[in-house]
């Protein structure tokens, strides 16, 4: 029996997921040089929390819901990085 091939068209096990703040705040320190002195200096990084999604999940997402295809007019052109940037970037980011 063939093993599946996964979204890459590769037999390796992938792993999806994404970041999600959580609200909260770890207190981290950081080593500065000042005046060639290292002095440590505290600053707080977001925790995140990660979500984990099945590749059936993955195969499933569909961007369509949330607005319209690139339309095809002839003789005009649409500068694909910036419709998908500018339109896209917000949803990508949530």
């Amino acid at each position: 029996m063939e093993e599946e091939r996964n979204l890459k068209g590769t037999r390796d096990t992938l792993k999806y997921f994404r970041l999600s703040d959580t609200g909260n705040f770890e207190e981290r320190a950081r080593l500065i040089d000042v005046f060639n002195e290292p002095t440590s200096k505290l600053y707080f990084y977001p925790e995140q929390d990660r979500i984990v999604f099945t590749e059936d999940e993955v195969k499933k997402f569909s961007l369509d819901q949330y607005g319209e295809s690139i339309p095809y007019i002839d003789g005009e052109l649409t500068i694909f990085n910036n419709y998908f940037f500018d339109f896209w970037g917000y949803y990508l980011t949530v």
